[in-house]
């Protein structure tokens, strides 16, 4: 009799792809006697991880079939995404992991290879290339910066130096204007003065505008004398217009009439730069002049020149003689003292003439009356 066999409808599946890693089974779909695999191997079914074209052939009896199918293990993408950072506040963080083929999806629905970070938080990604992906995430941490400032801005005085502290305890680094790295500055001079600074993760920066203010001078001029019962008007030489005056007895007018003798004392300042000085205001019998009988020029300061007691002159005028009658010193300056010398050279020992010549002021001058007095006085060394 005659025996039909049916025919097999063997079929391996469609042309597939998978991710280098994973493992595919390859599997008759055919009861056969006998199963034939273009690796070696006589199994109904085998295990694949690498790419190929896989081909099968069946037989029972009379009837054979075979099939093939290509199969393709693809390239897992990966991407080198920035590790967990730390960045100060303001800082963008820039991502570029853009690669030919791949394509992105981020937590956030951006779809870029490329971005630009603003925000702290959790950002992951998936890649994908082909049939494969990965997923990979970075956490980003924004750091608030340090509060810095070095003050408001200032002046100097000529003579006074400035000390800038920039020291901070969060510091870590300083870099000044002038490229000087120390926490701190003194400074001489007007100026712009800046300094970075950083705490390893933020860098701040300020600076401070330095002017420079002209230090007054003030002069209330030699120590003086009144007559007795008689008033005396201080006015201060100053080297600027517009200067603050605080006087030792609580007034601020630019000049100060006294009555009484004593020291008096004089602040001024420019809003910034004070200056001071004073003055020793003495009595004096106007109508009594004292002159020194005696005096001693060997250089030990005491009584080494011969001059009369100051008082409140308009004029004056003073020579020595000798014994011969010769003039031996003048001056018309009565806080000029005779030394003892004559053209350079000691006087000897003994008794010499003076004539003085002085006008006493009265009442600010007002009203005066001259004198003229005449006596000896003795050089001894």
């Amino acid at each position: 009799y005659l025996f039909v066999q049916d025919s097999f409808n063997l079929n391996l599946g469609k042309d597939t792809a998978l991710c280098i890693g994973d493992k595919l089974t390859l599997s008759s779909n055919e009861n056969a006697a006998y199963y034939s695999w273009n690796t070696g191997s006589m199994n109904s079914q085998i295990e694949v991880n690498s790419s190929g074209m896989y081909k099968l052939e069946i037989e029972t009896g009379y009837c054979k079939a075979e099939d093939s199918i290509y199969v393709e293990f693809q390239v897992i993408p990966f991407v080198d995404l920035l590790n967990d950072t730390l960045v100060c506040e303001d800082e963008i963080v820039a991502i570029n992991i853009d690669k030919q083929g791949y394509s992105y999806i981020w937590n956030d629905g951006n779809t870029s290879g490329q971005r630009n970070i603003t925000q702290e938080g959790t950002y992951t990604v998936t890649v994908s290339q082909g049939v494969c992906q990965a997923d990979f995430l970075t956490i980003i941490n924004y750091q608030a910066k340090p509060d810095f400032n070095l003050g408001n801005d200032t002046a100097i005085c000529d003579n006074i130096p400035l000390f800038i502290n920039a020291q901070r305890s969060f510091a870590k680094t300083y870099f000044w204007e002038n490229g000087f790295d120390g926490p701190n500055r003194t400074v001489t001079d007007a100026g712009v003065y800046g300094v970075f600074i950083t705490d390893g993760i933020c860098e701040v920066y300020d600076e401070i505008e330095v002017s420079k203010l002209q230090t007054p001078i003030v002069d209330l001029g030699s120590d003086t004398s009144i007559c007795n019962e008689e008033i005396y008007e201080i006015i201060p030489t100053v080297s600027q217009s517009g200067l603050n005056y605080r006087w030792s007895n609580g007034t601020s007018s630019d000049r100060l009439t006294v009555y009484d003798t004593g020291t008096y004392a004089l602040e001024v300042n420019n809003g910034f730069c004070f200056a001071s000085d004073t003055i020793l205001v003495y009595a004096c019998d106007c109508n009594r002049v004292f002159v020194p009988t005696a005096f001693s020029p060997n250089g030990d300061g005491l009584n080494d020149g011969f001059r009369p007691s100051e008082c409140f002159m308009g004029g004056y005028n003073l020579q020595v003689f000798n014994r011969w009658g010769q003039m031996v010193f003048e001056s018309s300056n009565p806080q000029e003292e005779w030394d003892g010398t004559f053209s350079g050279n000691e006087c000897p020992n003994g008794a010499y003439l003076y004539k003085l010549y002085y006008k006493a002021l009265y009442e600010n001058g007002a009203r005066s009356r001259d004198f003229n007095l005449t006596g000896t006085v003795n050089l001894v060394r």
